[in-house]
């Protein structure tokens, strides 16, 4: 029922959406397509640790995470705001030695 009342509502009001900040960022999009063309394409794809293909992380997953933990350790030491990116903060993995 609520649906019903709902979607209508919703096609006829579209809302824009964005990005969180960091991820928008041209510096973010710059690193990442750096990072995924270096790593993710071509004859042989750099090979992920096996922890991450057990957790289901896949090239660009790790790309993204690399790149957000660039741009963030540049802004720190630059005293600038730390971003979030993908509607989160900057984590750090666990992943074995």
């Amino acid at each position: 029922m609520k649906l019903t009342i709902f979607l209508p509502l919703l096609v006829a009001f579209p809302v824009q959406v964005l990005a969180s900040w960091g991820d928008r960022s041209n510096d973010f999009q710059y690193c990442l397509r750096r990072c995924e063309t270096a790593d993710c394409v071509g004859q042989e794809p750099a090979p992920l640790l096996l922890s991450l293909r057990l957790t289901r992380w896949i090239s660009s997953d790790n790309c993204k995470y690399h790149c957000m933990h660039e741009i963030t350790s540049r802004d720190i030491a630059l005293g600038k705001k730390v971003k979030q990116y993908y509607g989160k903060w900057p984590f750090w993995r666990l992943t074995p030695v």
